[in-house]
């Protein structure tokens, strides 16, 4: 059986090396303006997140991988190796310019 591939943004709160909650949306847009590297008040940090998930209608999900958006730049690549496709490269660009007050 052929595995399928689905992607998903995140937006994860962190607070003392653990995640506490995911924000899942499957367009940027939907997760709102994008997060400072700056911790909120109460020591939460947001980071952005696309997941990639491999699967099959036989097993459900057989892999998983991340490309974390650090400084805000969204790597060219996942944990894994595996590039990251160029219109999630240019979705996260757009949402960028779009909150920093550039044309989206």
């Amino acid at each position: 059986m052929r595995n399928k591939v689905l992607y998903e943004w995140d937006i994860e709160s962190w607070r003392d090396g653990e995640i506490l909650d995911h924000d899942f949306q499957d367009k940027l847009d939907r997760l709102g303006k994008p997060p400072s590297d700056t911790p909120l008040r109460d020591g939460v940090t947001l980071k952005v997140v696309l997941v990639r998930y491999q699967y099959n209608d036989w097993d459900g999900v057989v892999d998983t991988s991340w490309a974390y958006v650090e400084s805000g730049v969204l790597p060219e690549a996942f944990d894994d190796g595996v590039k990251v496709p160029k219109r999630f490269r240019a979705e996260h660009t757009r949402w960028i310019k779009k909150w920093s007050g550039g044309e989206a």
